[in-house]
């Protein structure tokens, strides 16, 4: 059974790269957990979501094969100011900056993780 990890992992984003709760995380992306690159408005003091870039870039390097993006529209329990999800997805290119990394995280890894069917394979 996949298990996936959203929103970074709710990594407090102070707390910096070498806390002990974002390295295990890393730790189990690695082993095989699956992670969705979202909610970056959820975490981020900074303007532009900027500070969690080294965090979702750390989690793509550790596995991109299992990482996928999510909107987390409609932000549902979040009661800040509501983010524009145009500004979300151009953070994907800082998070994600190899085009076929951020092909595989915006497709095909959704398709392997979920079973979606792809276009133009056997059925």
């Amino acid at each position: 059974m996949p298990v996936v990890v959203d929103h970074l992992g709710d990594v407090e984003v102070r707390g910096g790269l070498d806390q002990p709760g974002w390295k295990l995380l890393v730790d189990l992306v690695r082993d095989g957990v699956w992670t969705k690159l979202s909610g970056a408005f959820r975490l981020s003091t900074a303007p532009g979501y900027l500070d969690t870039i080294p965090f979702a870039r750390e989690l793509v390097e550790a596995a991109p094969e299992r990482c996928v993006w999510g909107s987390d529209w409609p932000h549902v329990g979040f009661f800040g100011r509501m983010p524009n999800v145009g500004e979300l997805l151009d953070l994907l290119t800082d998070w994600v900056p190899d085009p076929a990394a951020r092909e595989a995280v915006l497709t095909t890894n959704a398709h392997r993780l979920y079973g979606f069917p792809v276009a133009g394979a056997a059925v």
